[in-house]
C-alpha cells in the first residue's frame, strides 16, 4: 500500500474573473478577492472532486492503475504482495502530477508499506486490520468521558461526539445500532444552543462505546468460507 497527497487543494484551481465579485469584500477602502477556489464554499469540493476524478481516469487508462482510490486530495495505492505494482503506480502518479504542474505535499507522501493511515483509518495488511488510529481514540474517549459527566448537553456539544462516533461505525459497523439513540435526541432539536437532556438508555450506549473503544478493529472480508457441513466435524 502508498499513498499521495496534493498540496494545496483548493488554491491550485483557478477562480474565473466573471466570479471575483461574488468571492470579495471591502474593507479600509480597499477591496479583496479570491483568485482561487476558497475554503468553505459549498461548490469548492465539488469542482476539485472533478480534477481529483480527472487524475484517476488519466492513471486507470494510461497507467493502468486498476487498485487506486481517492478522496478529494487524497490518493491510496494498492498492489498485489510481493511485487512492484505498487511502487509503480506510485511512481506513475507523481510523473503524471510533475507533468501537468500538480504539487504534491511530499511530507503527507508514503511509499508502500503493509500499515498506513489513509481517509483517517490505520490499515494493517499483514494483519488484516482495519483500526482507528491512536489520536482519533483519544479525542473520542476525552468527548464521550466529558459528555457522559453532564446530566444536559446543548445540541452543538452533543454533535461532537456523535460525528466521532459515526466516523469509528465506519470501521465497526456493528456500532450503529448503538449510535442510533444518540442521534434521536437531537430529532427536532433546531438551534445549537438548544439544551438536550441526556436519557438513560443514552449513556448506557456511550458507556458501552467506551468498554470497547480499545477493540475497534475490522478483520478484512475474504473469499474464503466454511461450509456448513465443516462445523459438523
Amino acid at each position: 500500500m502508498a499513498k499521495s497527497d496534493i498540496k494545496d487543494a483548493f488554491r491550485i484551481m483557478p477562480v474565473s474573473p466573471s466570479d471575483y465579485n461574488l468571492l470579495g469584500f471591502s474593507w479600509d477602502d480597499q477591496y479583496y478577492y479570491e483568485r482561487c477556489l476558497p475554503m468553505g464554499a459549498s461548490s469548492s469540493c465539488h469542482i476539485f472532486e472533478e480534477l481529483s476524478k480527472a487524475l484517476q481516469w488519466c492513471m486507470l487508462t494510461k497507467y493502468k492503475a486498476a487498485g487506486m482510490s481517492h478522496i478529494l486530495d487524497d490518493f491510496f495505492f494498492i498492489g498485489p504482495p510481493a511485487s512492484d505494482k505498487c511502487r509503480h503506480d506510485l511512481a506513475s502518479f507523481l510523473l503524471l502530477c510533475k507533468k501537468i504542474n500538480i504539487p504534491i505535499n511530499m511530507d503527507k507522501t508514503l511509499p508502500p508499506t503493509t500499515k498506513l493511515i489513509i481517509y483517517g483509518i490505520e490499515v494493517d495488511s499483514v494483519k488484516m486490520e482495519n483500526r482507528l488510529p491512536e489520536e482519533k481514540l483519544a479525542k473520542l474517549k476525552s468527548r464521550l468521558s466529558e459528555t457522559l459527566g453532564r446530566k444536559k448537553v446543548k445540541l452543538k456539544e452533543l454533535q461532537s461526539p456523535i460525528g466521532l462516533l459515526n466516523f469509528a461505525c465506519g470501521v465497526v459497523v456493528p456500532g450503529r445500532a448503538f449510535l442510533r439513540r444518540l442521534i434521536d435526541l437531537t430529532c427536532g432539536v433546531i438551534k445549537p444552543f438548544h439544551w438536550i437532556r441526556l436519557t438513560v438508555d443514552s449513556r448506557a450506549d456511550m458507556r458501552l462505546w467506551l468498554d470497547f473503544l480499545d477493540n475497534v478493529i475490522c478483520h478484512f472480508v475474504t473469499v474464503e468460507f466454511i461450509r456448513g457441513s465443516e462445523f459438523a466435524d
